[in-house]
């Protein structure tokens, strides 16, 4: 069998993860207790799909949480401040360019996992402190 459909999978995979993490890290301030039901509602998903993902969470350490309700690790959150970021860079970026709000929110959250760490880097250094830069402001 070929490995490269099981290594895409895998990297699908990863990519979706974050983004239920992301969604988790946004919905914990406005959810006291965030439960799966929320999670699916939030992102137009099936909750047997959020069940999967959040088995999966937990069994990576990133999610922890006592019956229905979900909560962060320290590792979760982290990765999930790391998703954040990088959506709102590219988001800042393709905003200052003219893209519209709504197409930019969408692009971003595919740059954010298709760009390597490698790029990323390069890019963020290239446009930190740059007037204009990503339009992106420090404390969001």
């Amino acid at each position: 069998m070929d490995p490269a459909p099981k290594e895409a999978a895998g990297a699908m995979l990863r990519a979706a993860g974050k983004d239920y993490l992301e969604a988790i890290l946004e919905l914990e301030g406005q959810t006291p207790k965030l439960r799966s039901a929320d999670l699916a509602c939030y992102l137009g998903v099936t909750r047997a799909s959020v069940c999967r993902a959040v088995g999966q969470l937990r069994g990576g350490g990133f999610l922890a949480g006592e019956g229905k309700a979900l909560r962060l690790t320290e590792q979760g959150r982290a990765a999930a401040l790391q998703a954040r970021e990088r959506r709102q860079f590219f988001e800042g970026l393709l905003l200052a360019a003219g893209v519209d709000p709504a197409q930019a929110k969408a692009d971003a959250g595919r740059m954010k996992h298709a760009v390597s760490d490698e790029s990323y880097a390069r890019l963020r250094a290239q446009n930190t402190g740059r007037k204009g830069g990503s339009g992106l402001h420090d404390d969001q």
